[in-house]
């Protein structure tokens, strides 16, 4: 019996084929010199890539935010806001005055 994981997988697996042969479909009208079998290849080589994108730049983009939450800094999502938020500035300033004394 498969388990919640490998059936995800199976799924997860099944949708991309799918995806892939849909757009190698779609692609064969606008070159239908071209067979399938390699347009299925050009869009496999296609969805691999940005799939690599994608993991690379989520791997980029998590690595500094653990860096920043490292240093002290805010949560990187309060990034989109112009300001802290509220009541931290206090937080921190009433700590500063802790830690002097």
């Amino acid at each position: 019996m498969l388990n919640t994981t490998q059936t995800t997988a199976a799924k997860l697996l099944i949708c991309a084929v799918l995806l892939i042969a849909l757009v190698a479909f779609a692609a064969h009208s606008m070159a239908p010199q071209m067979s399938y079998a390699l347009i299925f290849a050009y869009a496999l080589l296609g969805f691999s890539l940005l799939g690599i994108a994608l993991v690379g730049l989520s791997l980029i983009y998590l690595t500094i935010y653990q860096w920043v939450l490292r240093k002290g800094g805010t949560d990187p999502a309060w990034f989109w806001f112009s300001s802290e938020p509220k009541g931290l500035v206090a937080l921190r300033l009433s700590k500063a005055r802790e830690n002097k004394q």
